[in-house]
């Protein structure tokens, strides 16, 4: 109730559990109850929770619940138990909203998750594959064992011979057909490793719920819902499930490295190439798995082994509601016995997913400047999509505060105070205005190349101009620069505004004399020209919420 510090649960209902919730007993000697609520939401609780669930018939008021329960259970206690079960959605109501979610084939999730289920009959196919892999399991251990450590040891050698020759892959370019491979064979990577996560769940006994695939911060993948590994007795049994994908994109890894090392011997340098980098996808997607911060295979894998469920959630809320209690003077409910490390993974799991879309955006943002409008629209709308979450995740910490008794005096002084500094400070921090455009090598001198009026616009002669590859991820500096006042209108080829190779189509453009650069060592690439100094809040607005190419502001 606002201003106790108590939970907002309504003192007058009469709670009643949903009808799609179910208990199961505990099945190890850890005591947890596993609880289940429609197909896709599992948790594992202790007995006192239970034991509250079982109290609520529909019937009796919060008064009449705690005298149910017995000397045990205050008033206060059974309202921070009826809170906790609302927020897990296990009360009557809230199955009607997830029996509507779990119904849909296509499912949005926060911040930037879009999952299209395809089926969700798989029993079949499960034990299919079990019977057929059914062999190897036969196989003796400790052999199977040592040829897989022979294997690695062979394939991290091959990597490590080749790193140079992955660099330049990654700063190079590729053609339609070399990135239809790579994106072909990573996806079929992406769809092994969810079918592991699913085997490795049906042969300890449990059941997959729902695959297919999603879009995952603007990157496409497919999933697979392992929430049933909820009901495994063990927590190794769940770690095992959980990082039964990453050993799939580990093994394509070894597999592709030594691969790519033969056709480096070959002499096959576009298949190496290749190769390289599908080596490079699987490993690296390996690694951002293990990343606990996010959803990812490395965040239900410490789940699991921790035993505690939505820990991600909780341990932010541990964050968020001490940030709440020292800038209002929130009162939350205390949490003690909590680990420390809970409080700093939870501050990793506020900042990691801003830098990881920030990094991503930043990342993309040359190469969308190349598509003129269109690519400035998509970073437009993604980043003021972002700017919406933000806001309404402050909107709701607000909110918590005024439920658990921040004075509302206080609260419009603090927050003007925080809204005030971090608006001087983007007002008062001047950094390089830039824009962006490519540049191309002709008859032994580098123009700049730009199909976009408004970038055109804002170039004046003695700018300085900084060129990098535009390769498929990274952009190695190549050479620096000033602009010239000599101007003219010519064709371009599009791979010179692109990382991709092989195209055959012509532009038209504007092509702006770069004087100072002395042959650089590559042809084409990347141009960004600064145009002045600004604050930065006029920064980050001119390069993600208003690109220069939707015209000046």
């Amino acid at each position: 109730m606002p201003g106790q510090g108590l939970p907002t649960f309504p003192v007058a209902s009469a709670p009643r559990v949903a009808d799609d919730v179910a208990l199961t007993a505990p099945t190890d000697d850890s005591g947890k109850w596993v609880i289940s609520a429609g197909a896709t939401h599992y948790y594992r609780a202790g007995a006192d929770l239970v034991e509250l669930l079982g109290a609520l018939d529909g019937r009796r008021g919060v008064d009449d619940i705690v005298a149910a329960l017995g000397d045990r259970w205050s008033h206060e206690r059974v309202l921070a138990g009826l809170e906790v079960a609302r927020r897990m959605e296990l009360l009557d109501g809230s199955d009607d909203d997830r029996q509507t979610l779990d119904g849909r084939r296509v499912k949005f999730v926060p911040p930037l998750t879009v999952q299209i289920a395809l089926t969700r009959r798989l029993d079949r196919t499960f034990d299919a594959l079990l019977a057929a892999a059914r062999p190897l399991a036969a196989l003796p251990r400790r052999p199977g064992l040592v040829v897989l450590a022979a294997v690695t040891v062979v394939a991290m050698i091959c990597w490590a011979a080749q790193i140079g020759a992955t660099l330049d892959a990654l700063a190079g370019t590729l053609t339609i057909a070399e990135i239809l491979v790579v994106l072909a064979v990573s996806l079929v990577g992406t769809a092994v490793h969810e079918f592991a996560h699913g085997l490795a769940l049906k042969a300890q006994g449990g059941r997959v719920n729902r695959m297919g695939i999603m879009v995952f911060y603007l990157m496409p993948a497919f999933f697979c819902d392992i929430s049933d590994a909820w009901t495994l007795p063990r927590p190794a049994q769940r770690v095992r499930v959980a990082l039964a994908g990453i050993t799939v994109q580990c093994s394509v890894f070894g597999i592709t490295s030594i691969a790519a090392a033969g056709a480096w011997a070959a002499g096959a340098d576009g298949i190496q190439r290749v190769l390289l980098l599908i080596a490079l996808t699987n490993i690296a997607m390996a690694l951002i798995n293990l990343i606990p911060f996010v959803k990812l295979d490395g965040y239900i894998a410490l789940m699991s082994w921790c035993d505690v469920n939505q820990l991600r959630e909780r341990s932010m809320r541990l964050v968020s509601d001490r940030s709440l209690a020292i800038l209002y003077g929130a009162r939350v409910p205390p949490t003690p016995g909590v680990a420390r490390w809970r409080w700093w993974y939870g501050a990793g799991c506020m900042i990691f997913p801003v830098v990881v879309i920030v990094a991503a955006l930043g990342n993309w943002r040359g190469a969308l400047a190349g598509l003129g409008v269109i690519g400035a629209v998509v970073l437009a709308l993604v980043s003021l999509y972002l700017i919406l979450v933000v806001g309404t995740l402050v909107l709701r910490g607000l909110r918590r505060a005024r439920d658990f008794g921040a004075a509302l005096p206080r609260m419009i002084a603090v927050t003007g105070a925080v809204v005030l500094a971090l608006g001087a400070a983007a007002l008062l921090i001047r950094t390089d205005e830039t824009v962006d455009g490519s540049f191309v090598t002709a008859d032994g001198t580098t123009y700049l190349v730009s199909t976009d009026a408004a970038v055109l616009d804002a170039l004046r002669a003695g700018q300085s101009v900084a060129l990098r590859e535009n390769g498929i991820v990274l952009h190695r500096d190549v050479a620096s620069g000033e602009l010239s006042g000599d101007r003219l209108a010519r064709d371009v080829p599009l791979t010179a505004l692109l990382p991709v190779g092989g195209l055959d189509l012509d532009v038209p453009a504007t092509w702006v004399r770069i004087d100072g650069v002395d042959a650089p060592r590559v042809l084409d690439g990347l141009a960004e020209v600064t145009v002045g100094r600004v604050s930065l809040a006029r920064s980050l607005v001119d390069r993600f919420v208003w690109p220069t190419a939707l015209g000046r502001w």
